[in-house]
């Protein structure tokens, strides 16, 4: 399981655990949490900064897993 999360993504609450955090947690399946930074520019949710960054991690993720 892929679990994407933006830093500071305006629909989850940034001062507690976030929902793609709480998500990650309750997982009992194999799974992997992509955080996306400021700095990467992918810290909005969805990652509109940060499109080809997203993209290229999500596929990497998924070459490496199937």
């Amino acid at each position: 399981m892929l679990v994407c999360e933006a830093t500071d993504d305006l629909f989850y609450s940034t001062t507690e655990e976030s929902d793609p955090r709480k998500l990650y947690r309750h997982l009992t399946a194999p799974k992997t949490l992509l955080s996306f930074t400021e700095e990467e520019g992918g810290d909005a949710h969805c990652h509109p900064g940060a499109l080809r960054l997203a993209v290229a991690r999500i596929f990497d993720w998924l070459d490496d897993t199937i």
